[in-house]
């Protein structure tokens, strides 16, 4: 099996257990991301790694042009979420903004990959 067919299942087995916690119980789903996203700058580390070698087997395989393409698509199914509680995401959004900034803690650096792979992709297109 290829890469990037075993990456997509490992997304369906982790959704399909996120969803059937979440239908049964919520509780234990919430609990479990309190712990991974609880703003520990070791599981940003995690994401980082894990982020870097999903990227490095999907360049094997796409353009950048196709990657981003595919970030684009699955920015907006994200949005469609914080759609539904965006007056509370507004909320915290605002208070990081006001009291850390765009460039504080490691956003700088998350802002500065972001920054990287859309010049990577715009460079692409117009070579």
């Amino acid at each position: 099996m290829a890469a990037l067919e075993t990456i997509v299942l490992i997304l369906a087995a982790i959704t399909t257990i996120k969803i059937s916690i979440l239908l049964i119980k919520p509780k234990v789903w919430m609990n479990f991301d309190k712990w991974i996203i609880g703003g520990n700058w070791f599981t940003g580390v995690i994401f980082l790694l894990l982020a870097a070698l999903i990227f490095y087997y999907l360049i094997q395989e796409l353009t950048i042009v196709q990657i981003l393409a595919v970030t684009f698509f699955a920015s907006m199914l994200i949005g469609v979420s914080y759609a539904i509680v965006g007056k509370e995401m507004i909320k915290v959004y605002e208070k990081h903004m006001k009291t850390k900034g765009l460039w504080s803690n490691g956003m700088w650096f998350y802002t500065l990959l972001w920054l990287v792979l859309i010049a990577w992709g715009v460079i692409e297109i117009l070579a």
